[in-house]
């Protein structure tokens, strides 16, 4: 049956490890998503978010698309799962600051408004400042209930250690130049001559 997991291109083991583990009802309550820039874990974290809430009756028909959780997580309107992304700075750097995560812990600290889970995606959590960092550490130390964290990131390498050892961590891989050329071609309708041109492009992130 086909699902949101299917739009997950080129990392279907991770889709499978991510369904299999709502399925066994052997979910964490935090993961690190890894790999280049536009590489897919931003997509990923998000269907994984929505298969957690999707309202279809049938759940291997989760996460459906169609329902108003599902449609309201692909827009980021979703009351009860939230995206935070780093700043860029004056100096063009990208900068997650203990505010933010301050203001997302208040947020994670009341109950869901209509979601099952509660889910915060954190975009390049290797931006987080060393404060910020310090602070996310007691969410992730003692989790509320039902609240599901997804961190991503370019390198776990740059983390605290403390940071990672406490997430199950799924490192996502650039994908072929083929796979690339042949989903421009077949789910977006680009032209052959420039579906290998830009698969070259690419270098393995189809984003």
């Amino acid at each position: 049956m086909n699902t949101e997991w299917d739009k997950v291109i080129g990392h279907e083991w991770a889709a499978e490890l991510l369904a299999g583990a709502i399925a066994h009802q052997r979910i964490g309550h935090a993961y690190l998503l890894t790999g280049p820039e536009q590489v897919g874990k931003t997509t990923l974290a998000r269907t994984f978010a929505q298969a957690l809430n999707c309202e279809a009756a049938d759940p291997t028909a989760r996460p459906c698309g169609h329902c108003r959780a599902c449609q309201l997580i692909t827009a980021n309107r979703h009351p009860d799962v939230r995206l935070v992304s780093p700043e860029v700075s004056g100096r063009g750097k990208l900068t997650l600051k203990i505010d933010d995560i301050r203001t997302l812990q208040q947020e994670l600290s009341l109950a869901a408004y209509e979601a099952r889970y509660k889910v915060a995606i954190l975009e390049r959590f290797d931006a987080a400042t060393e404060g910020a960092a310090n602070a996310f550490l007691k969410t992730l130390e003692e989790p509320p209930r039902n609240v599901i964290l997804l961190l991503t990131a370019n390198d776990a390498d740059t983390m605290l250690a403390t940071i990672t050892s406490r997430c199950r961590t799924i490192a996502l891989r650039p994908l072929p130049a083929p796979l690339i050329e042949e989903s421009l071609q077949t789910r977006w309708r680009v032209p052959e001559d420039q579906a290998r041109l830009l698969a070259h492009l690419a270098d393995g992130r189809l984003g």
